[in-house]
């Protein structure tokens, strides 16, 4: 009998964490946009038994399949925890299966969405492939292979948590956004459930003469908050390594902005504000690198607070909005849906996770 050596509990910890996330995103994407919600004519289980959908592209089939490779490859390694590998690769892929099955049915309320057998096709072979992946390397290589990179890189352990908040992070620059990094806009949120306070924060926006001053500080502010939320998850001496989220995160941007305005304009979103941020945010992050933890994790709350206060206040972009109403998201438009979703909360989520983080020192 096999089964998983993943003993630490740092190392459980964090598969349940992204395993967790995982299926949360998919959720996500699976019943977006969340609204004009109906009964159906028909059942919720009818699609298993109509024809093969008429149209349908290889895309679609390909996106759905690689959305569940990574939940099988989860799911399987978790359950090696409590099961041998054949019995949790199958409990894997039936939970993928069910679970796609589950939200295609739901996708029936929705007039916007269409379930089809061929998603769930597709969404229950990329379990199975990510299931059997794991079982074709082996539990006890993916474990000693983790436990490798864990003591050669510059993560600290337990960072399970952080590290997905930083990957988050990443994934959201994609999202075209009128301030680079900025996130936390809860204007979309407000006009939903109180259209009153809508109004209010409209208010409270900042002249157009501020514009770029508010773009370099929140920039700044978010270089801060960012940097030194990494540099809570690294080793000691492993400073280097506070940029590289930065730097993914603007390759990220430039790869977003080069798919809405073209290859040539890349860089569109590095303007004079952004410019000037970066390089304060990097300068003040150079100097608090070398504070101790907890000035660390107070200064990363304020700075992420501040760049949400700002992004918030921030006036309309006209430019950004003419740009984004031309823009063609196709296959994309649910993946965007989580997105602008994810960014509404993570800063709040970041700030939460600091304040967690402080009691360790306390």
């Amino acid at each position: 009998m096999i089964r998983s050596v993943l003993p630490a509990p740092a190392a459980r910890s964090l598969l349940s964490v992204w395993l967790a996330a995982c299926v949360v995103a998919i959720v996500y994407v699976s019943l977006h946009p969340w609204r004009g919600w109906q009964m159906p004519a028909v059942s919720a289980f009818a699609f298993l038994s109509e024809p093969w959908p008429r149209y349908w592209t290889w895309l679609d089939l390909f996106l759905n399949f690689i959305a569940y490779l990574p939940l099988g490859a989860l799911g399987a390694g978790w359950l090696t925890r409590r099961l041998p590998v054949r019995p949790a690769v199958l409990v894997a892929a039936a939970g993928a299966a069910l679970l796609s099955c589950g939200l295609e049915a739901m996708q029936t309320f929705l007039p916007s969405r269409i379930p089809s057998q061929g998603d769930l096709l597709a969404n229950t072979a990329g379990a199975i492939g990510g299931a059997v992946i794991v079982a074709g390397i082996g539990p006890a290589r993916i474990g000693a292979a983790f436990r490798s990179l864990a003591r050669a890189g510059p993560i600290a352990p337990d960072s399970g948590s952080g590290l997905l908040l930083l990957a988050f992070w990443v994934a959201l620059q994609w999202h075209p956004r009128p301030i680079a990094f900025s996130s936390g806009e809860v204007a979309p949120l407000l006009a939903t459930l109180a259209p009153g306070a809508q109004a209010w924060l409209a208010a409270l926006h900042l002249s157009v003469d501020n514009q770029p001053l508010a773009e370099a500080v929140a920039v700044a502010a978010t270089t801060l908050g960012v940097g030194l939320l990494t540099r809570e998850l690294l080793r000691p001496g492993a400073n280097w390594a506070v940029a590289l989220p930065l730097l993914l995160a603007a390759a990220m941007k430039a790869s977003a902005t080069a798919s809405l305005l073209g290859a040539g304009r890349a860089l569109a979103w590095l303007t004079a504000g952004a410019q000037g941020g970066l390089v304060a945010g990097g300068l003040l992050l150079a100097l608090s690198l070398w504070w101790r933890p907890r000035p660390r994790l107070l200064t990363a709350i304020a700075a992420i607070g501040c760049a949400t206060t700002l992004h918030n206040l921030s006036p309309t972009n006209v430019y950004f909005q003419s740009s984004m109403a031309a823009w063609d998201q196709g296959q994309w438009a649910n993946v965007n849906g989580m997105l602008r979703a994810l960014a509404i909360v993570w800063p709040f989520a970041a700030i939460g996770w600091c304040i967690r983080r402080l009691r360790r020192h306390d």
